[in-house]
């Protein structure tokens, strides 16, 4: 049911909202707590490093289209919910193995991959949901206000996250985190009475809905051209967050609490990012705009490539995180509204899903790479390397396809196809 009032006086909008922003804050909890876990109680190496956001990442590549196929037969709303309380059971099983002196590198590399598992359901479900609860017109404006509740999730949870590991200790930092995946399992839970609007397609066999997805991605060019710079991107920035924490605290000397502090300026930006979006679209259209956020992740990856262990070290890295938050927000909030609006809505599920399995394939990859150059080279230069792809990334995206779209209305060029 579409309530048709202003999005922030939108009792609907209003409880997936503070839904987002407790899931948010749980992840960035885990992404910032978890490497610090390893690092200072397991001693972890660069290329162990590697393989834990290895893992982590693997659950899209493994389970994503089938995760699309079972959420178009499925609600997604309660999908979103199991999909909470999942994540918040991991966290207290390596909260409790901890307490018992179990929680090896082997616990944590399944842990990444279950809580890596727990996120791919619920944010293809999200992406589902969300034109089912809202007016094509006004799914760009709900994605940029949804992103504001991911700016104030990256302020707080590596703040929360640094606090904690300061008083106490990271495994207490990470069950701490069970109580955010709570919050925002219940405020889905009031969600519940809605009546969503899903279309839902006759059961095919799973082989032809896996086909289904990539195709209409390969014969939609400008979802094929998008994905492919997406695809880089994310190679590139595994390879730089994969090393980032273990270079941060073993070469830089940070502590864990001062780097929880660089996260606030990636949080700034990804609120003015959010704010100029709508400005950004109506003077420069949808394809510039995109370009304009991969591009500015460049001078992200560039200061970080430059840091040296000096004590104005941790401002360097506020500024380049705000570049981050910045560019990847532009770039996250036009591809999703794309995404949302063009694909049919009979297979949403199954091509955001096709399409996360495509973005994701090389985040494993960049992971690795990152650890092995990290262990035989240095993090610098793995970091300037991948600043070099970042830039690729941007170079594919000023394509005539991508720069010269016009979003006027939903066009489904594959549709009759597939």
């Amino acid at each position: 049911m579409r309530e048709n009032l202003p999005l922030w006086r939108n009792r609907t909008f209003s409880k997936l909202w503070f839904s987002q922003i407790f899931t948010q804050i749980g992840t960035e909890i885990s992404l910032f707590a978890l490497p610090i876990f390893a690092i200072t109680q397991l001693h972890i190496t660069p290329i162990q490093m590697g393989y834990l956001v290895f893992s982590e990442q693997m659950a899209p590549i493994l389970l994503g289209i089938f995760s699309g196929i079972f959420i178009d037969r499925h609600n997604p709303l309660k999908i979103m919910i199991f999909s909470e309380v999942f994540r918040a059971l991991i966290l207290i099983c390596i909260f409790v193995l901890f307490c018992f002196s179990q929680a090896g590198f082997f616990t944590l590399f399944i842990s990444a991959f279950l809580l890596g598992s727990g996120k791919l359901f619920f944010d293809v479900s999200y992406r589902k949901l969300l034109p089912g609860l809202f007016k094509p017109s006004e799914i760009v404006q709900c994605n940029a206000k949804l992103a504001s509740a991911n700016s104030l999730s990256e302020l707080l949870g590596p703040v929360i996250a640094g606090c904690m590991i300061k008083l106490f200790s990271a495994a207490d930092a990470l069950f701490f985190n069970v109580i955010f995946f709570l919050l925002s399992s219940l405020f889905l839970l009031l969600l519940k009475k809605i009546k969503i609007e899903i279309v839902k397609e006759k059961r095919n066999s799973r082989l032809s809905s896996v086909y289904t997805g990539y195709q209409f991605v390969f014969k939609t060019p400008l979802l094929r051209i998008i994905t492919f710079s997406g695809a880089v991107w994310n190679f590139c920035y595994a390879l730089i967050y994969t090393i980032f924490i273990f270079y941060a605290v073993n070469q830089l000397n940070i502590s864990p609490i001062m780097l929880s502090l660089v996260f606030i300026p990636g949080a700034i930006g990804v609120l003015v990012g959010a704010s100029l979006i709508p400005v950004m679209i109506k003077k420069f259209g949808y394809g510039n705009s995109l370009l304009f956020g991969v591009a500015i992740t460049g001078v992200w990856g560039l200061i970080l490539s430059l840091l040296q262990p000096v004590e104005w070290v941790v401002f360097a890295i506020g500024i380049a995180f705000f570049f981050f938050g910045l560019g990847q927000t532009v770039f996250n909030v036009i591809n999703v509204s794309i995404n949302q609006i063009v694909i049919p809505s009979h297979l949403l599920g199954k091509v955001i899903a096709s399409l996360r399995v495509l973005f994701c394939m090389t985040i494993p990859l960049g992971a690795l790479a990152s650890g092995y150059l990290a262990q035989v080279r240095s993090p610098r230069e793995a970091i300037f390397i991948a600043t070099l792809g970042l830039m690729f990334s941007a170079f594919i995206l000023a394509l005539p396809q991508v720069r010269q779209f016009k979003l006027e209305a939903p066009v489904h060029p594959a549709e009759s196809d597939v």
